[in-house]
């Protein structure tokens, strides 16, 4: 069994992240990723959406929502993946081991509803 080994002091480093603050259009933020675009997605279960923020400064300040998709009858989605074809995969948080995995229709058009109507895995 290999076991990796211990950073030496000497020569690790500590480095603090940047942060963006985000108005209150979402009241919870459950999962973000990285889409195939770049871009940062956001899902909010409270809010029932998947977000897409804006260009981020690498410096930090505001985040702002470029778009908004609403989720339609899922409750307690916890996980976020946006695939390369903008497919979203929304995991929701239950107690059964199947359907806790939601594929759904891809993010193409602006303010439109994301169809819930998708594959259960």
């Amino acid at each position: 069994m290999v076991r990796p080994t211990p950073p030496d002091e000497a020569t690790s480093a500590v480095i603090g992240s940047t942060w963006w603050s985000l108005d209150d259009a979402l009241d919870d933020l459950s999962d973000i990723c990285r889409g195939p675009d770049g871009h940062i997605y956001v899902l909010s279960d409270q809010s029932a959406c998947i977000a897409r923020l804006g260009e981020l400064d690498p410096e930090g300040g505001a985040a702002e929502i470029e778009q908004l998709w609403h989720l339609a009858d899922i409750e307690n989605a916890e996980g976020l993946v946006v695939l390369d074809d903008f497919t979203p995969l929304v995991a929701v948080d239950q107690r059964s081991r199947r359907g806790n995995l939601l594929v759904l229709s891809p993010l193409v058009r602006k303010d439109a509803a994301v169809e819930s109507r998708g594959r259960w895995h």
